[in-house]
């Protein structure tokens, strides 16, 4: 629980230890962390929003529109057995007329035969199912 106005709600003893952590681990530059102590105390706005360190983790937004981009091309496998369909694995399109999978997921051509991909095998943003394209293999 946080008390009102608190900004560290870690102990001393808690803050030292994760930034021995850091340094050790190499998480932060030993450069980055002497900076900080040297320079005037950030107002909490500022001490909230800092980023310690060269940090190559800052994504531009469009990375979530080419995540979505390339989720199109996966496929969820599954294989038809007494009337009902179980999920084996997944693949994914590699180019227009090929799908590419695990070798134990589609041993060989005779269980492709029995399996059927799904593509959008997934919940919208709201929750409801999407509408998938079901194919049937052709393992030829």
């Amino acid at each position: 629980q946080l008390d009102a106005g608190v900004r560290f709600p870690d102990s001393q003893a808690a803050i030292a230890a994760r930034a021995a952590r850091l340094l050790d681990r190499q998480g932060v530059p030993a450069a980055a962390a002497v900076e900080s102590i040297r320079e005037d105390a950030l107002d909490v706005a500022a001490a909230n929003e800092r980023i310690l360190g060269l940090s190559k983790e800052l994504q531009a937004w469009s990375f979530l529109p080419r995540g979505a981009r390339a989720a199109r091309t996966v496929a969820r496998i599954s294989i038809r057995e007494n009337g009902r369909e179980l999920p084996l694995g997944t693949g994914f399109l590699v180019s227009p007329r090929l799908l590419l999978t695990n070798h134990h997921v589609l041993p060989d051509a005779a269980t492709a035969q029995q399996c059927v991909v799904e593509f959008d095998a997934q919940v919208t943003i709201d929750n409801p199912p999407a509408t998938s394209v079901r194919l049937a293999l052709d393992p030829g």
